[in-house]
This record gives C-alpha cells, structure tokens and sequence, in this order.
C-alpha cells in the first residue's frame, strides 16, 4: 500500500500540537487530559492537541520562554489560534471540537483524589475558547472513562472509543488494530515518521 491510496497515522503525545494541511489520521489517547481539534476546510489546515493541565502558571510565558507550554490547556489553544492567524486564518472559520477530561484517570494524584483535574481541564478549553468568542461545535467530554480518538485533518471527522484505565494520557497507542479504520474507503497506513508533519514548537 503507498501513501497515494492510504491515510498515514501519527501518533500524538501529551504535551504535542500538530499543524498541518497535509492529510493524516492523527491518534491519542486521553484520560483526565483534553484533546481540541481545530480545522479551516477551505485551506485544509487542521491542528490537534493533548493538554495535560489546565493553566500555566505564568501565562505570559504561553507564547514565549515556557519549555512545557502545550501540556497546559490555556497555552495549547493560544497557541493553536494563533498558528492559524499566522496562515490569515479568522478564528471563525475554524470547526473546532473538544474530547476527553475523564475524572479518576488522570496523571496528578492530589487533583484526581478530588476528581477535579478532568473538569478543569474541560473548564479551561472552553473559557479559553469563549474569551475569543468561539464555541466547540461538538465534544465527547467528562465521565469517567478513557478515550481513544483518532482525528481525520482532510475532514475534521473524530472517532472515539470508550474505555477504562488509569494514567492513559500516557499510554502508548501502537496497539490499536488499524484493519477496521477506513477513511472514504481509504484505509489508514502504519505510522509514519514524525517529521513528515509539523508540530508547533
């Protein structure tokens, strides 16, 4: 199978975007973590992240000097927006959806104790996205279980599968069965290199 007639995978790991208008299947998986996607179809831009937390402490460092800043859901979103601003993309125009924030299965200890962790991260994409006057237009949020995602850049489709687990932001996803995933009749290729795609840094 050559990449002509297949979709290739890319794995994405917490604390990454991706950014791009090439084609691809992009696969996470999340427990307390949230994961936005983002897509302008007129230029085929489409981007995805998997935030961990949800503020940075110091958010003026969003944009600048912060080496963590995309495991923090306030930071992740500015800079998402702010990529697509740089291609002279309004922020309108986006078709943005929201996943995950599962309570009880998350990476922090103390907040999960509290099952807080999943709802804030929620609460921050959200007040984030509505501080710039944006809504998701759609989202498989909360609860008490995992998910798997794998979200389609060329149409901004994401399937989601339920499951449950503990510290699953963190688990490796190269043991999902590719066979059944077809993408208009295209089936999805074995993970490909990374640096074919770009990622914010």
């Amino acid at each position: 199978m050559t990449v002509e007639d297949c979709i290739p995978l890319v794995y994405l790991k917490p604390g990454e975007i991706f950014f791009d208008k090439k084609s691809a299947c992009v696969s996470t998986v999340l427990g307390s973590c949230v994961a936005v996607t983002m897509v302008e179809h007129h230029t085929g831009f489409a981007s995805i992240c998997h935030a961990q937390l949800p503020r940075c402490k110091d958010h003026t460092k969003c944009l600048t000097g912060c080496s963590e800043k995309y495991k923090y859901m306030d930071c992740s979103i500015e800079a998402m927006l702010a990529a697509f601003s740089k291609h002279g993309i309004n922020p309108a125009q986006l078709e943005i959806k929201i996943f995950g924030g599962a309570n009880g299965v998350g990476s922090s200890p103390a907040l999960e104790t509290a099952g807080k962790i999943g709802r804030m991260n929620i609460e921050v994409a959200l007040s984030t996205l509505a501080a710039r006057g944006l809504s998701p237009h759609n989202s498989d949020i909360d609860g008490t279980s995992g998910r798997k995602i794998y979200f389609m850049t060329p149409t901004g489709e994401v399937w989601a599968k339920r499951f449950k687990g503990k510290n699953l932001c963190n688990e490796n996803v190269s043991n999902i069965p590719l066979e059944r995933l077809t993408f208009h009749g295209m089936k999805i290729c074995s993970p490909v290199i990374k640096e074919r795609f770009r990622f914010l840094k």
